[in-house]
């Protein structure tokens, strides 16, 4: 099978599919029905793609892309899943889910929930778990997915959405430790 891999690309995501004797595409850029047909793609998986996916082009791959999301959905679907998560004190953690015609709103494959240690932990360190982990996730998943038999799960109702330009006037709260922001800081941010 051909296998596109949009956004971000860790080495062991790769590895996960190369087990399995699948051919890898990457692309960081924008993508289009005869991108997908020219590379005879057979699924996509998205991990921290910037661009969102044509309405025709996820009905023409149906039920054949996936999305590794670092937010407990449906909580802090859209931009900066993670940094949402601290701000606004919503469950965290990692979920695998399809991607459909709304914003991180397709049906569930799995997730996890995390709780972090508000003392210690930063923001690159809280990335860096939950990125392993939506690996991790992608993993145990694959070979269900692969095969057509992974779960289905309908997300429940609520949660919340962000854009990029919703955390602008935010910023102040990183700008001098960036990554290495503690999440106590976040955390403790009166935001309403």
């Amino acid at each position: 099978m051909n296998i596109l891999l949009l956004g971000e690309t860790s080495k062991s995501l790769i590895k996960i599919i190369e087990n399995k004797d699948d051919i890898i595409f990457h692309t960081e850029k924008k993508i289009s029905i005869k991108y997908v047909n020219e590379k005879n793609i057979d699924f996509i998986v998205s991990f921290g793609y910037r661009f969102i996916i044509k309405p025709e082009l996820i009905e023409f791959l149906k039920d054949r892309i996936f999305n590794i999301h670092i937010s407990y959905l449906p909580w802090n679907r859209g931009a900066d899943p993670n940094f949402w998560s601290l701000i606004k004190n919503t469950p965290k953690g990692v979920t695998l889910h399809y991607i459909d015609k709304g914003v991180d709103t397709g049906d569930i494959v799995d997730q996890c929930q995390f709780v972090f240690d508000y003392e210690h932990d930063t923001l690159k360190s809280t990335y860096e778990v939950l990125t392993k982990y939506g690996v991790s996730l992608f993993k145990k998943n694959w070979p269900f997915i692969r095969e057509g038999k992974n779960k289905k799960i309908m997300q429940s109702e609520g949660g919340s959405f962000h854009k990029v330009k919703d955390k602008d006037n935010l910023l102040f709260l990183i700008e001098q430790e960036h990554w290495n922001t503690p999440i106590k800081k976040l955390i403790d941010y009166n935001y309403e």
